[in-house]
């Protein structure tokens, strides 16, 4: 579906049922490493947390989390995204 709508950004749940949410991650970054990736989970851990973003997440969130505090991250993360083409 990303390649689909080629979003500038993705909300991605770790634990999705029968997928993982890791290796979702990494094929996201590997064929469009323009869209940026908030990594969410209700399961987190420091070792879930070097994994996801290891996996080329731009942000990780543990559940749960204030909606406006999600907001502002995602302006966040896609200021940054700009920040970074427009520096090229």
């Amino acid at each position: 579906m990303v390649g689909e709508v080629n979003p500038d950004i993705v909300i991605l749940d770790i634990r999705l049922p029968g997928v993982d949410g890791f290796s979702v991650c990494e094929s996201i970054k590997k064929n469009y490493p323009e869209t940026r990736v908030i990594a969410i989970t209700g399961f987190g851990s420091d070792e879930v947390q070097k994994k996801i973003m290891d996996a080329g997440a731009d942000l990780y969130l543990e559940k749960p989390f204030d909606l406006k505090y999600l907001i502002l991250e995602i302006e966040s993360v896609l200021n940054k995204g700009l920040l970074i083409q427009s520096s090229k």
